[in-house]
């Protein structure tokens, strides 16, 4: 009985490491900032910070395979305009991988999205197992913000530029 009970736990530790799923990117890949619970609306979030944040919470969602260097997990968009087939981004190494990930986060808070609109074009519910409502309350929890709420209020407003016109002074 005991041999028996040796080879099924052998086997099954066997099994249990053929299906485990490959490995994150490494831990130095992850951002250094993230907020904490007392950090709340107090933060005086910048671009970088936000950005950061983001790239965290996508790369902890997402585990595409190493080979793609995609750690954010980015669809191949002119393969699905052609095809209408779903295909993960390839990258030439991981740093470009994230670099293309951080340029998509911004260009999203520039355009003023919030959570919600945020992650429902990230991560659209019937592609896969994306739960895009849950992703934007996970995402919007720390930043003490409603999921509907555009990350670019938590930004300073940038001044506009006075521009004088030299013409219309009187003297």
């Amino acid at each position: 009985m005991s041999a028996l009970c040796h080879t099924l736990r052998k086997i099954l530790i066997a099994s249990l490491l053929c299906f485990t799923p490959s490995p994150g990117p490494p831990a130095s890949s992850y951002p250094k900032w993230t907020p904490s619970a007392s950090s709340g609306p107090s933060v005086k979030w910048t671009e970088e910070k936000l950005v950061d944040y983001l790239e965290g919470v996508i790369s902890k969602q997402e585990n595409p395979h190493r080979r793609y260097h995609n750690p954010g997990g980015l669809i191949d968009l002119p393969y699905y305009r052609r095809t209408k087939r779903f295909r993960l981004r390839t990258y030439t190494s991981t740093s470009a991988g994230r670099a293309a990930l951080r340029e998509a986060i911004r260009r999203k808070i520039r355009r003023g999205e919030s959570p919600v609109t945020f992650f429902s074009t990230y991560a659209p519910a019937g592609h896969g197992r994306n739960r895009p409502s849950e992703y934007a309350d996970a995402a919007a929890g720390p930043l003490r913000i409603n999921a509907k709420t555009p990350f670019s209020t938590l930004l300073p407003r940038k001044r506009e530029k006075e521009e004088t016109n030299p013409k219309s002074h009187t003297y």
